[in-house]
């Protein structure tokens, strides 16, 4: 059985990393420059903070004001360097000793114990298939600190993770970095031209190959996004934890709904809103959404198809999975 993890901002902020994008944006706007197109950058991008998709967005957007390469490279190459030296402060202040790597590989190997009970008898079935049998996590992150990497360094292959209670063995084989690293290979950008609102970017060979995202890897020639596509094709269950869904990475969501129509199944963790205990009938209802909402980024439109697919898909909302705060608190 192949499970693949997909690890969004939410993972790092779980680890009480300030990466939002909030978090950098106060860091960036306090940054001097006298340049007046990154000033009337920083004044357009204030506002809007809510996910790193927003950010990646509004770039695209800001570009229709620019005209050449020079002002491109210019602004880009500001708001990359400033990323990733307040990305590489963040990291550098983490102390992994807080973290039980023990409770961490028990999150790893048993995700299906953070949704609730029928979901749980549900998966609890579907693993049935592989009882017993040698089970394969693979994590790709879009994150660019090196944290997972840091926690699991001395877990791979030979070492196996422990055993589900069905005595199934539970291996890691590889974390793949999608988007590079705080220092390297890093990429910031859009899912496709059409998000870049600049009709001579468009055009542009370097500024596509610079600002879309599976274009850039392609120019670092790092296979990366072949292989993120191969852990996708090959995976019986996959998690989304800690990532906003966002346009700039439909490409990723599309591949994903996909897999389902091969019975796979995915888990989707998201923060929501806060349920009182008496209202804990309204979890249908955010369930519903959150699925809804996965299968519009996925740009699938089929109803019937998508209300077929729903019986695949399962949510755990302001669940335990990967919660490390109160550790970090004590």
């Amino acid at each position: 059985m192949n499970i693949l993890y997909v690890l969004g901002n939410g993972f790092d902020l779980n680890l009480g990393l300030k990466t939002s994008y909030e978090d950098f944006f106060e860091y960036y706007k306090n940054q001097p420059s006298e340049n007046t197109a990154i000033l009337n950058l920083k004044e357009n991008i204030k506002g809007k903070k809510k996910d790193w998709s927003d950010l990646e967005l509004t770039l695209g957007s800001y570009f229709k004001e620019l005209s050449t390469e020079e002002e491109f490279d210019f602004i880009f190459d500001d708001i990359k360097f400033h990323l990733s030296r307040y990305l590489y402060d963040q990291e550098s202040k983490f102390n992994i000793d807080k973290i039980d790597q023990s409770i961490f590989i028990e999150y790893l190997i048993n995700p299906d114990k953070e949704l609730l009970l029928s979901d749980q008898i549900d998966l609890k079935a579907y693993f049935s298939k592989w009882r017993g049998k040698e089970i394969n996590i693979e994590i790709a992150t879009f994150n660019y600190t090196r944290i997972i990497d840091r926690l699991l360094k001395d877990k791979f292959k030979k070492n196996p993770l422990g055993k589900r209670k069905d005595g199934s063995i539970v291996k890691l084989s590889r974390i793949l970095h999608v988007h590079g690293f705080v220092d390297k290979n890093m990429v910031l950008g859009v899912n496709d031209e059409m998000q870049i609102l600049n009709n001579d970017f468009k055009s542009n060979h370097y500024i596509k190959s610079s600002f879309i995202k599976e274009e850039c890897n392609g120019i670092f020639k790092n296979e990366v996004s072949n292989y993120f596509k191969s852990q996708i094709k090959k995976a019986d269950l996959i998690i989304i934890f800690g990532c906003s869904l966002g346009d700039t990475d439909k490409i990723w969501w599309e591949r994903i709904s996909s897999k389902l129509n091969d019975n796979s199944r995915l888990i989707i963790f998201k923060k929501g809103p806060k349920i009182h205990p008496l209202q804990e009938h309204k979890l249908f209802k955010y369930e519903n959404q959150i699925k809804d909402y996965f299968f519009e980024k996925a740009g699938n439109e089929d109803v019937d198809k998508i209300n077929f697919l729903k019986e695949r898909v399962y949510v755990g909302i302001n669940s335990n999975m990967f919660n490390f705060i109160p550790f970090l608190n004590e």
